[in-house]
C-alpha cells in the first residue's frame, strides 16, 4: 500500500534539512471535513553534511625528562632485585627482592620530598615513609621465608 492511497495525505516536501512544512489548505471553510487517517510518520531524511572540520591536534607531552629517568631507573633496580633475590632464594627471594627495591625507591622518593618547602610534598612524603616501612617489614618475611625453605632442602 503506498502512502498517497491513503485519504487526505498530503506529502510533505523535504528540503535540504528537513524542516519544510506541508502546504496549507487554500480555503479552510470549503475544506472536506476531516476524517481519521492513521498516524505515519515519513522516513527519516538524512541531511547533507555541510563541511568537514578537521579533529583537533593533540597537546604537546609535557612529561619531565627527569621523570622519565627516573622511571627507567626504578625498573632496572626492580629487575636486579627479582633477579638477585630469585637467585638467593627461589621465588619467595624474587618476592623480597622486589618489595626491598621497592622500598628502597620509595624510601629514595621520600628523602627528595622531605626537604620539599610545599606542604602537599611533605604530606605525600609522610605517605611514601610509611609505604617504605612496609614494604621493609614485607620483604623481610618474604626474605625469611625464603632462608626458611631453603633450610629444608
Amino acid at each position: 500500500m503506498s502512502l498517497q492511497a491513503i485519504p487526505g495525505y498530503e506529502p510533505a516536501g523535504y528540503g535540504q534539512y528537513g524542516d519544510d512544512t506541508p502546504p496549507a489548505a487554500a480555503d479552510p471553510a470549503a475544506a472536506p471535513p476531516a476524517q481519521a487517517v492513521p498516524s505515519q510518520t515519513p522516513p527519516f531524511v538524512m541531511p547533507a553534511p555541510t563541511a568537514v572540520t578537521p579533529l583537533p591536534i593533540p597537546p604537546v607531552p609535557t612529561t619531565d625528562p627527569s621523570a622519565q629517568t627516573r622511571a627507567g631507573v626504578a625498573i632496572v633496580i626492580a629487575g636486579a632485585g627479582v633477579g638477585a633475590g630469585a637467585l638467593l632464594g627461589g621465588l619467595w627471594g624474587a618476592g623480597s627482592g622486589l618489595l626491598f627495591s621497592g622500598a628502597l625507591l620509595n624510601a629514595w622518593r621520600a628523602r627528595t620530598l622531605w626537604s620539599s618547602p610545599v606542604p602537599t610534598d611533605r604530606s605525600e612524603a609522610i605517605k611514601t615513609t610509611v609505604m617504605s616501612v612496609v614494604g621493609i617489614a614485607a620483604g623481610g618475611y618474604l626474605g625469611y621465608r625464603a632462608h626458611q625453605s631453603k633450610k629444608d632442602e
